[in-house]
């Protein structure tokens, strides 16, 4: 492995004894900087690293491992995407007729006259299921 880094108009810097851990990078032309001033403090940091590296890789390979699963086990169960799909437009679409009622009771709501208010709701609520009946 070669030590020393150079940033192409003629200037080289030598790397610490971390070697490729070393944090030496050209910062422009004429310029270098290190962040391995300590250098036993540096391997430990590096050390850190490449553990807690070394852990989210696991991690990772356990979220894939728990994602296949889920795949087959919602396979197994007979869901398919075009199956959640339906199922989500299905809902989507009573959602918005419980809605558009709602806006409409909302709009109207202003306009009622405080004398009848019961019987004012009955009836905006019977004309509302009325108006979303196909």
């Amino acid at each position: 492995m070669n030590n020393w880094i150079e940033d192409g108009h003629g200037n080289k810097w030598h790397r610490c004894k971390l070697g490729p851990d070393c944090g030496l990078k050209v910062i422009e032309a004429g310029r270098a900087r290190c962040w391995c001033q300590d250098q036993e403090a540096s391997r430990c940091e590096v050390q850190a690293a490449r553990e807690e590296i070394a852990k989210l890789e696991a991690d990772n390979e356990r979220l894939r491992e728990e994602v296949q699963r889920a795949k087959i086990d919602r396979d197994m169960a007979g869901w398919d995407d075009y199956a959640v799909i339906a199922e989500l437009k299905r809902e989507n679409a009573a959602l918005r007729k419980d809605k558009e009622r709602l806006d409409w009771l909302e709009r109207n709501w202003v306009n009622w006259p405080l004398g009848n208010v019961v019987d004012t709701i009955r009836a905006g609520i019977d004309a509302a299921m009325k108006e979303a009946q196909p």
